[in-house]
């Protein structure tokens, strides 16, 4: 087998802050945290990223909207720098429209792209990181548990459906469990935006259901203990 001529690029998405390979190399940009709160007061989110690597990467960060959001409201800056070995940088999210007095949910996106190294034929990965990033009003206090703000209704014998009727985005486990039956289901994505509404399709019948346990997250992604709350009929 001839060896190969040119450096191979691999890009790979990571949901979560970091990613480990021990086979190949790759650019080893370490997030602070795991979320991007952008705050109306404030105006901006930051979010600073080390370079873990021995070689430069070059960092670039942009905001991905959800499906239906066609709203461009932040300005990323830098959205394209070099970082140096073992060098930090601060990315900024700056508001450039008025916040809504709700919570907004989008996608912070990080890509480090390694330098080439034309050296040594070797397999180099670009991580392409990908966290959440929620807007926050200023007049909205910090909620704890938005998860109580959950409203859970029996739709039909096999399904029910969930609406968030507060002002905060609720991330959580797509599993729930009718109870006391234990008839679980799945609510098809792990978030919920304020006034949106999802159908859970169970894998049982709702007959006998009274109780929805859920698994919440808080802010920063991490599950918390297990939360009940009532089923209403139709």
């Amino acid at each position: 087998m001839s060896k190969l001529n040119k450096l191979a690029c691999l890009s790979l998405v990571c949901c979560s802050p970091f990613l480990a390979s021990q086979a190949v190399h790759a650019s080893g940009m370490k997030l602070e945290t795991s979320v991007v709160i952008v705050n109306t007061a404030d105006g901006e989110g930051v979010m600073t990223l080390k370079n873990t690597d021995s070689k430069p990467v070059l960092l670039y960060s942009s905001v991905e909207n959800l499906p239906g959001d066609k709203e461009e409201s932040l300005i990323v800056t830098p959205p394209v720098v070099r970082v140096n070995p073992g060098d930090s940088q601060t990315v900024r999210f700056m508001l450039k429209t008025p916040g809504k007095n709700v919570e907004q949910f989008k996608r912070a996106i990080f890509e480090g792209i390694p330098a080439t190294d034309k050296s040594a034929d070797k397999l180099q990965i670009t991580i392409r990181q990908n966290v959440p990033l929620i807007i926050h009003p200023s007049a909205l206090k910090d909620n704890p548990e938005p998860w109580k703000d959950l409203k859970w209704q029996q739709v039909n014998a096999s399904s029910i459906k969930v609406t968030n009727t507060g002002s905060y985005v609720i991330r959580m486990s797509p599993e729930i469990t009718l109870l006391p039956k234990n008839i679980k289901g799945s609510m098809g994505g792990n978030y919920i935006l304020p006034g949106q509404s999802r159908d859970v399709t169970l894998r049982g019948t709702v007959s006998g259901a009274q109780m929805v346990q859920i698994t919440p997250a808080n802010k920063y992604g991490y599950f918390v203990k297990p939360y009940e709350t009532e089923l209403s009929s139709h």
